[in-house]
């Protein structure tokens, strides 16, 4: 009996080697593998497909807030410098810039670019634009809008598009000069 028992041992023992030998070699096929990619490539292009609108709603909050930041931005200046400012909007770059009053040394005032980081010209994002200026008792659409040394302003609404016609409306309070963005329209 001892060595029935010995046989055993030995016997279990190879049986337990072979198996780890056969995990150490056991893989994947190449088929296999070829499967998990197409999945996931599959499963990768549903998520860049889907995030279309969410980029786009993106670049027009972003728009927003890029008017929404110089307009505040011009409104300080008045402020902090006694002096009238305004927000240019420039269709042709499609950019939005702070322009100061300033006097020059012959006496005559020019409205100057603003130089600083803030109110330096900035780009819109792609595909965005400003559509629309409306200003109550202005019939003809101006580019800009005003503030004055107080922080005042016209009343104004300004209207930021993207390429599919989603708008959103910046609007800037005449008495306070604030502005903020409007719920969206034309969706």
């Amino acid at each position: 009996m001892p060595t029935s028992r010995i046989g055993t041992r030995i016997t279990s023992r190879l049986q337990t080697a072979d198996c780890g030998l056969q995990s150490i070699f056991a893989g994947f096929t190449t088929i296999e593998l070829m499967v998990v990619l197409i999945v996931m490539v599959v499963m990768s292009s549903v998520v860049v497909v889907s995030m279309g609108p969410v980029l786009r709603e993106s670049r027009l909050r972003s728009g927003c807030r890029m008017v929404v930041s110089a307009l505040n931005y011009a409104r300080s200046y008045a402020i902090t410098n006694r002096t009238y400012t305004r927000v240019l909007f420039d269709n042709a770059k499609n950019a939005v810039s702070v322009h100061a009053y300033a006097v020059e040394q012959t006496g005559e005032g020019l409205m100057r670019p603003v130089t600083t980081p803030s109110g330096r010209l900035r780009r819109l994002p792609r595909g965005i634009q400003i559509a629309h200026i409306s200003k109550p008792g202005v019939e003809e659409e101006e580019r800009w809008v005003s503030f004055t040394e107080l922080g005042r302003s016209e009343k104004a609404a300004i209207t930021v598009a993207d390429e599919q016609g989603k708008v959103r409306t910046v609007s800037v309070d005449a008495i306070t000069g604030r502005c903020a963005i409007g719920a969206s329209l034309g969706e």
